[in-house]
């Protein structure tokens, strides 16, 4: 019962999204839209979790899918803003880049594919696990860099 309210209450308009795929997945019937509520709190909050486990000297530049909206780059960079780089205008500045490459929800779970810049070499693909529980914020479950080959692609 609990579960069906649950499920009500985040199909009104403005709620939650129960099935993202970033980048689109043809024939899927998930949403894809990065400008969604929860996308950009997951995005966020992703980010927060990277930047305090990888702190760096200087600021990053953000990418974010591709539709990504300046209001949506602004709900995300909010989560970190001393680590993201931007001028008053709200335009990024030179920097590393940090981008969100994937994003799946399931329901009161989700995944963020993030590549952050390394230390050295090439950047570091990290897998940002996320859960909810019914009228909580997303949190942070755990972080998962991956070790890429040498011939490894990373965009």
């Amino acid at each position: 019962m609990a579960l069906l309210m649950l499920w009500s209450a985040c199909a009104l308009p403005g709620g939650c999204a129960l099935y993202v795929n970033i980048p689109r997945q043809p024939d899927s019937p998930a949403r894809y839209d990065p400008n969604l509520p929860t996308v950009a709190e997951v995005m966020g909050r992703s980010l927060e979790a990277v930047a305090q486990r990888w702190p760096s000297d200087g600021p990053w530049l953000l990418e974010l899918p591709e539709a990504a909206s300046a209001q949506t780059y602004a709900i995300v960079t909010a989560w970190a803003p001393d680590r993201i780089a931007t001028t008053a205008d709200g335009q990024a500045v030179d920097g590393a880049t940090l981008s969100v490459i994937g994003v799946r929800v399931r329901g009161t779970e989700a995944e963020v594919d993030l590549l952050r810049p390394a230390d050295a070499g090439p950047r570091q693909l990290v897998t940002v696990y996320l859960k909810q529980r019914p009228f909580e914020p997303w949190r942070v479950i755990r972080l998962r860099p991956w070790r890429l080959g040498p011939d490894s692609q990373t965009p």
